[in-house]
């Protein structure tokens, strides 16, 4: 019973998250709905050059000190002051080097106010005394903390900005309500935590830390590049039109892979990083975690290829059709987009930080070439390169996992076995309702509300009858826990 907690945890808390993502879009669009109808879109482009600045500057910042406080397993008092000083210094180094040098980014990054600028670097600052305790609650499996947390710092930032705007201060309420947002998060994490600040460094300490924060930069640095390759070469080569149809359908794309992958990762590497030690645990998590995430994102996947031109029709209107295709070839391997994540947990939680960031290498390197070799014949021929890269970095970090957990091939294939199936079935099924009624329907968002329905229908009916016999005992352990959670929050009601 002891060995399956993990597993039974993991259900909980990717349940949990899952949700928060959820609620965290609801509250991104409900916000951004009226904020547009305040602000301008100058109002916006002014904020964004900076945030594309910091952004960058974030790939730098901490030099992965928060995860490898997550990472380490036997976490001591030096430990966790010498990463909290690591964290002050390079927070305020970055202010620093931002302030003083803000004429030099202002001109390399387009940016139109060097006062926005220097206000929004106050948010190093505030994250420097934010990361030691953010870390440790993730650290401690906090789930429901982190959960309260993000949302309600959602709500804070909604609050801030729509009152600045309506108030007449223009692109300065977006700076603001970033800055609110990030000082509320500082304090809440403070107070859930309770984290005795003590100003050290630790040699031994400082070592450990930032060897393994050193390699999750590097690999962030290169999974940055892989995530804005494609774009650049596109623009460079096909032009501004379709680098807008392509960001359209990878946006799409990036809809059900976060909502799926970073809640995954949130929770599993924390988890994984705990029993880093104990391959058959690793084994038995990675096993169900492969099942769980093909279990969710086939009938994603079925759902968009099959309607997504009335998908694209309603949501962006005639003029974006031609998103449909490359979205469709790249909907295709949503699987392989999202479920690299789990192998990335699994490799982050052993300490293989320099062997993941010499796969995001090879990763970024294939998405700029596949990208510029699909220039050639179409947006298409782009979004099928770029997939090429999703599933090629997929099976990089499994083989990796299978060199270092001892994964076997036909474990994950038993795993994958019932979502392929309750996958094609449904597929076929929905292929028969489309042509003797759901074509009939008039309007695009019936179609795609008819479509989802009998493809969740189906789908999940399936696993319902079936998982008994089909499913791992992990993934039906997963599944007991989410519903019986589920009962005992409804019968409280």
């Amino acid at each position: 019973m002891k060995k399956e907690s993990d597993v039974i945890k993991s259900a909980k808390g990717m349940s949990l998250m899952t949700a928060v993502t959820m609620v965290d879009y609801v509250f991104n669009l409900v916000i951004t709905y009226i904020i547009a109808r305040i602000l301008t879109p100058s109002d916006y482009g002014e904020v964004s050059a900076i945030t594309v600045m910091v952004g960058f500057a974030d790939l730098f910042w901490q030099l992965g000190v928060g995860p490898a406080l997550v990472q380490k397993k036997s976490l001591t008092e030096k430990d966790i002051a010498t990463g909290h000083t690591l964290n002050m210094i390079f927070g305020f180094s970055l202010f620093a080097i931002i302030n003083l040098f803000a004429g030099l980014w202002s001109n390399l990054f387009s940016i139109a106010s060097i006062p926005m600028l220097r206000v929004y670097s106050l948010s190093f600052i505030l994250n420097s005394i934010l990361a030691t305790p953010k870390s440790l609650a993730q650290k401690k499996c906090k789930f429901k903390e982190i959960a309260l947390i993000t949302c309600s710092s959602v709500v804070v930032y909604g609050i801030v900005t729509i009152t600045f705007a309506k108030l007449g201060y223009g692109p300065w309420a977006l700076i603001y309500g970033n800055i609110g947002r990030f000082l509320y998060k500082t304090v809440t994490f403070v107070i859930v935590e309770k984290v005795k600040f003590n100003i050290m460094i630790d040699k031994n300490s400082a070592k450990s830390l930032l060897y393994f924060g050193g390699g999750h930069t590097l690999a962030r640095i290169f999974n940055y590049i892989a995530n804005n390759g494609d774009s650049f070469v596109i623009n460079k080569t096909l032009g501004k039109v379709d680098l807008g149809n392509y960001t359209k359908a990878h946006s799409l794309l990036n809809y059900p892979a976060t909502l799926i992958g970073q809640s995954l990762d949130q929770v599993l590497f924390p988890i994984l990083s705990g029993c880093q030690d104990d391959i058959p645990k690793l084994k038995r998590t990675f096993n169900a975690g492969t099942g769980i995430i093909a279990l969710f994102s086939i009938p994603i996947s079925v759902v968009c290829y099959f309607c997504s031109d009335d998908l694209i029709l309603f949501y962006l209107g005639e003029k974006w059709l031609s998103v449909s295709l490359p979205f469709k070839v790249m909907i295709s391997g949503l699987f392989f987009r999202t479920a690299y994540k789990l192998s990335d947990s699994v490799i982050r939680a052993i300490g293989k930080v320099y062997q993941r960031s010499l796969v995001q290498i090879v990763y970024a390197s294939l998405v700029v070439l596949c990208t510029y070799i699909g220039h050639f014949f179409g947006l298409w021929a782009v979004a099928l390169g770029v997939t090429f890269s999703f599933i090629a970095n997929y099976f990089m970090m499994y083989l990796l996992c299978t060199k270092y957990i001892k994964i076997k091939l036909r474990d994950a294939l038993r795993a994958l076995l019932p979502a392929v199936v309750y996958g094609g079935i449904s597929a076929i099924i929905l292929v028969i309702c489309m042509k003797l009624f759901i074509n009939n329907i008039g309007s695009h968002l019936l179609v795609c509300v008819a479509d989802t329905i009998v493809v969740f229908a189906v789908y999940f009916g399936l696993l319902i009858t079936t998982r008994k016999y089909t499913l791992t005992k992990e993934m039906n352990g997963m599944f007991d826990t989410v519903i019986g959670s589920v009962k005992k929050k409804l019968c409280k009601k």
